[in-house]
């Protein structure tokens, strides 16, 4: 455990004051994730109820923050597994503010009052991208599959799937998948609209994937549409380093490549990896 969450989880972090933990919110260098800090604001705001006899509710853990310490907990930073399952499922803040939180994640837009900017030493957004030139005219059809398969250098999380979009005004479907090895680790249904002047779009993942170096990884897109041209990677880069990570690519393995797509050609566009980091 970092030395940053261990004096989050500690007592006397509960029994600070309130001066104290504003002057720790504010900072820019806190080695823990933001989700850890909004557990340890909560755990010191019940100690506070506590000790003026009240219940630690919801309502009075957000009473005890107020408005002040909250505006300083940086929502939009967490992943968005890390905030459904943790603050989406209490009542700390208000329901406008879950939505325009949860907007700024899922879109990758600051929309909400709420800081977006990562402490130093926690973690990098990075998009690692593959494609060295775009072309369009690229047939895709029904059923058909195509994919590609990577290893990572060090610990991280698949956080979105950087996609081509179709090239003339349809709307096409498919199922997106992710393996570790052989094994089956994520599936979603992905749609993508035609949107004049863009070539390709950054997909969400439903839930970040741990990646780990010892594993070998594939991720693949079968249709669900009829057939359409869309954009694609003319020339592509197969090996790709950001923040102390390389991503390395290789032909699927698992599945089949029916299109053409290969560490050379064709989809994906890039990947976005959440990687820890220390500054």
């Amino acid at each position: 455990m970092d030395k940053s969450e261990s004096v989050l989880k500690s007592d006397a972090f509960a029994r600070m004051s309130k001066s104290g933990l504003l002057e720790v919110l504010k900072l820019d260098t806190f080695n823990s994730t933001e989700c850890a800090v909004y557990v340890g604001c909560k755990r010191w705001a019940a100690q506070k109820s506590k000790d003026a006899g009240k219940q630690d509710s919801d309502e009075h853990i957000r009473q005890e923050l107020g408005d002040e310490l909250i505006s300083l907990i940086r929502f939009p930073t967490m992943t968005l597994e890390e905030f459904t399952d943790v603050v989406s499922m209490e009542n700390v803040l208000s329901r406008d503010e879950l939505l325009n939180i949860y907007r700024s994640i899922a879109n990758k837009k600051y929309i909400s009052k709420f800081t977006n900017k990562f402490r130093l030493g926690i973690v990098a957004r990075c998009l690692f991208v593959r494609c060295v030139s775009v072309c369009n005219g690229w047939g895709y059809a029904n059923g058909q599959q195509y994919g590609l398969s990577f290893t990572v250098s060090k610990n991280c999380e698949l956080t979105s799937v950087d996609m081509f979009l179709p090239a003339s005004e349809v709307s096409v479907t498919g199922v997106l998948e992710v393996f570790e090895g052989t094994q089956l680790n994520h599936t979603q249904i992905v749609t993508l609209h035609y949107k004049k002047g863009v070539e390709h779009l950054l997909v969400n993942l439903d839930k970040s994937l741990n990646l780990h170096p010892s594993n070998e990884y594939s991720i693949r897109m079968t249709g669900k549409s009829g057939f359409y041209c869309g954009f694609y990677c003319a020339s592509t880069a197969n090996n790709i380093s950001m923040e102390g990570v390389t991503m390395t690519f290789s032909d699927l393995k698992v599945g089949l490549n029916q299109i053409g797509t290969n560490v050379s050609h064709r989809q994906f566009y890039g990947f976005e990896l959440l990687i820890k980091t220390k500054k």
